[in-house]
């Protein structure tokens, strides 16, 4: 979720100063805290079912496009080397 938040500028005006300082999203929940679902979105993100799930589809979109982006892969030809 770094990464999303990253490419929607986040950073830029997050309240951490090392996500300012770096140029990118970098913070974390802690994990004790916080259910695993909650725990993957960066303390910049409010928890809210809403806002939480328009980063959830935000994410599913960028991950198809990666999906889209990456070479096909050709099955393996069993180690037979032609």
């Amino acid at each position: 979720m770094q990464q999303i938040c990253t490419a929607l500028g986040n950073h830029k005006g997050c309240a951490r100063r090392a996500c300012r300082r770096r140029g990118r999203c970098c913070g974390r929940r802690d994990e004790d805290r916080y259910a695993i679902s909650f725990a993957i979105f960066p303390p910049c993100v409010p928890i809210d079912i809403d806002i939480i799930e328009t980063y959830r589809m935000a994410a599913v979109e960028f991950l198809t496009a990666v999906v889209r982006q990456s070479p096909e892969r050709k099955p393996d030809d069993g180690g037979n080397g032609g």
